[in-house]
C-alpha cells in the first residue's frame, strides 16, 4: 500500500509538471497566431514571462517556415533587426557548425527566451536533424502540438538528455481545416525546448527521490536504443547506496 501511494504521488507529481510546462507553449502559441508582425521585443516580453520560474525549460522559441528562395533576404533582414552576423546553418557528423545544406525549405530558430543561455541555437535549421524534421512536420500537418523524440541540445552543456514540443502556427487569413490547407498555411512554430532531469527535479524533491522509489521514463514509440528518457538510478548510482531501492516504476510517455 505504501509503495502504490508512493508510485502513485510520484506519477501525478510528474504529470503535473509536464503538464504545466505544456500549458506554457500553449500559450505562447496563442499569443503568436495573433502576432503576424512579431518583433524580438514583442517576443521576449511576452516569452520572458513564461519561462519565469519554469525550470525544466532550456527555452520558448520562434521557429518561422523560410522558403530557399526567402533565405538571404531573411537573413539580411534579421541582421539589420539587431542579429550581426545571423545565417542559418547545421551540424556536420562530428557536431560542428556548418552552413545549412541547400533544401526546399528551412526552419531556423529566430527568437528565443531566455536569450543568454540560447545564443549558440540562433539560425540553427531544426529540418537537419531528423528527430526535430520528424516532430516539426508533424505538427504542422496535423495542426497538433508534437513531442519530439529524444534528444542532445544544442544550447545546453548539462548532456541531460532533452525534447522538443513544437505547437503549429498558421496565417489566420487562410483557412487550416485539412492537411493540405496546413501546408499551405503554416508560418512557423512555437517551440518549447525541455531538459528531461530539471523537470523531474522540479517534479520530486530529491531527498524523497532517492529514499523511496526508483523509475524509468521510456518514449515507446523510439527504437529500443533511444527510448530511455530518464533513470533515476543511473542519475544516483554514483552517490547513493542501492538497497531499500528495488522498488521500480517504468513510465512509458506515447
Amino acid at each position: 500500500a505504501l509503495f502504490s501511494k508512493n508510485a502513485n504521488d510520484a506519477f501525478y507529481s510528474i504529470s503535473n509538471v509536464f503538464d504545466q510546462s505544456f500549458q506554457r507553449l500553449s500559450a505562447l502559441g496563442l499569443y503568436l497566431d495573433v502576432q503576424p508582425q512579431l518583433t524580438l521585443a514583442k517576443f521576449e516580453g511576452f516569452a520572458g514571462r513564461l519561462v519565469t520560474g519554469a525550470k525544466g525549460i532550456q527555452a520558448l522559441e520562434w521557429i518561422p517556415r523560410v522558403p530557399k528562395a526567402r533565405k538571404k533576404t531573411f537573413e539580411s533582414i534579421a541582421g539589420f533587426s539587431g542579429m550581426s552576423g545571423y545565417r542559418i546553418w547545421q551540424r556536420d557528423t562530428d557536431g560542428k557548425q556548418v552552413p545549412v545544406t541547400e533544401r526546399d525549405v528551412y526552419y531556423p530558430v529566430y527568437f528565443a527566451e531566455p536569450l543568454g543561455p540560447n545564443l549558440n541555437a540562433l539560425g540553427f535549421d531544426l529540418a537537419s536533424n531528423p528527430v526535430r524534421r520528424a516532430a516539426l512536420l508533424s505538427a504542422q500537418e496535423t495542426g497538433k502540438m508534437v513531442i519530439s523524440g529524444r534528444i542532445q541540445l544544442v544550447q545546453d552543456e548539462t548532456h541531460q538528455f532533452g525534447f522538443l514540443a513544437f505547437r503549429p502556427v498558421y496565417r489566420r487569413d487562410k483557412p487550416s481545416e485539412t492537411k493540405q490547407q496546413r501546408l499551405q498555411a503554416i508560418t512557423g512554430f512555437a517551440l518549447a525546448v525541455y531538459r528531461i532531469t530539471d523537470l523531474i527535479n522540479q517534479a520530486l524533491p530529491r531527498a524523497a527521490k532517492n529514499s523511496v522509489i526508483s523509475f524509468d521514463i521510456h518514449d515507446d514509440k523510439a527504437p529500443p536504443a533511444t527510448s530511455m528518457l530518464y533513470a533515476s538510478d543511473n542519475e544516483n548510482s554514483s552517490t547513493q547506496p542501492s538497497q531499500g531501492r528495488d522498488e521500480k516504476i517504468i513510465h512509458k510517455i506515447s
